[in-house]
């Protein structure tokens, strides 16, 4: 039998199908792993004992994955090319380029009103191919091998679920680097970029010799202080309360090469009086009774304990300014990423420092406080 195409819609269900299997295949089949490779844990799939033709024993419970709405139609199209149990994917295995599987994970993620739908798609396809974006312009008329459609199908579904597309791939750029995030971690906006350009311009101009001290008062990925390490050189630390973002951020920093000292606690409270010359912080802000009015992608997989404050969305705030008084050096300075429509509210708790400005993003909105302790 030849190859007939599959819509990109076949190959989500059919990801579906595979990987759900891996967890609910009988233990009584006999079969031996395929060799490692694709995404992160290496690629799952089941091979008989002793052959080595791309032969999968599937071992489906058809009535489970059957009843799943989505998975229907590549459940069909798999149970027909050899049965419920298996295929023989050497003789049927679905024909995909780089072009078609553009378009139509295009199409499916117009269909799921995915914002950016071209860059998803196009971000999605190169993280399943291991290849940067360009590539997939320079080779459109590529076949995908069996993993990388499986990858492909598999980051489309999750996508269209409403998982961000840098949980997908794990990756996302900040300030020109490239930073590991998971659900542990806030994703790093690019409006953050601009409480490093404040942070940058206060320590230029107060440090002349480059020796700064500084905090990053919940670090999330570690993009604020791992940012700061690198471009100054300064002598660096960072908290979380979360272990495991702790541990997002501290990986970070090892594969670019910054010197941040970690320490899980909450805020400040690990660190002596008068002990740094700068500390930065994009707090929590987003107060509770805004939950529901969030984007899907933010308010059902990133962290909330990095995006609610509490009932006003000041309350970390307040606890910021309060004990950097205490930590912060004669003359030290506080710069603080501001949430939409706060900046008034919070310059209010800083008016007794010195040289207090705001600072917007490029869309005029109050972004970046600042201000130097009296």
């Amino acid at each position: 039998m030849g190859r007939t195409p599959w819509s990109a819609a076949d190959l989500v269900g059919l990801s579906g199908i595979v990987w759900g299997c891996f967890g609910s295949a009988k233990s009584g089949s006999r079969g031996t792993r395929a060799d490692q490779g694709g995404d992160q844990g290496g690629d799952q799939r089941v091979r008989p004992a002793g052959q080595n033709k791309c032969h999968w024993v599937v071992n489906l419970d058809a009535a489970l994955w059957g009843s799943q709405s989505w998975l229907q139609p590549a459940f069909s199209r798999l149970s027909s090319l050899r049965g419920p149990f298996g295929f023989n994917c050497q003789a049927n295995w679905p024909r995909m380029t780089i072009k078609t599987a553009l378009l139509q994970g295009v199409a499916l993620l117009e269909d799921a009103a995915v914002p950016v739908p071209r860059l998803t798609a196009e971000v999605l396809l190169s993280h399943a191919l291991r290849r940067e974006r360009v590539y997939l312009f320079a080779h459109p008329e590529q076949e995908l091998r069996e993993v990388e459609w499986l990858h492909y199908g598999r980051y489309l579904h999750e996508r269209i679920k409403g998982k961000p597309t840098q949980y997908v791939t794990g990756r996302q750029e900040f300030y020109g680097r490239e930073f590991r995030v998971t659900p542990d971690v806030l994703i790093p906006r690019p409006e953050t970029e601009h409480v490093v350009e404040v942070a940058l311009a206060v320590i230029r101009k107060n440090s002349a010799s480059g020796a700064c001290r500084l905090l990053d008062a919940g670090t999330g990925s570690g993009a604020l202080a791992v940012t700061l390490q690198l471009e100054t050189g300064a002598t660096a630390f960072a908290t979380d309360i979360s272990a495991a973002a702790t541990t997002v951020a501290a990986r970070n920093a090892a594969t670019l090469g910054a010197a941040v000292h970690f320490t899980v606690c909450d805020l400040m409270q690990a660190f002596a009086d008068s002990s740094f010359d700068l500390i930065v912080s994009n707090p929590p802000y987003v107060p509770l009774k805004h939950r529901e009015g969030l984007q899907r992608e933010v308010r059902d997989w990133e962290p909330h304990i990095a995006l609610f404050a509490g009932e006003t969305g000041y309350e970390m705030y307040h606890r910021i300014v309060a004990d950097a008084v205490r930590v912060l050096r004669p003359g030290g300075w506080l710069v603080m990423e501001l949430g939409f429509g706060c900046a008034d509210r919070v310059a209010g708790l800083l008016s007794t420092w010195r040289d207090s400005r705001i600072e917007p993003d490029l869309a005029g909105i109050p972004r970046v406080i600042a201000a130097r302790l009296a």
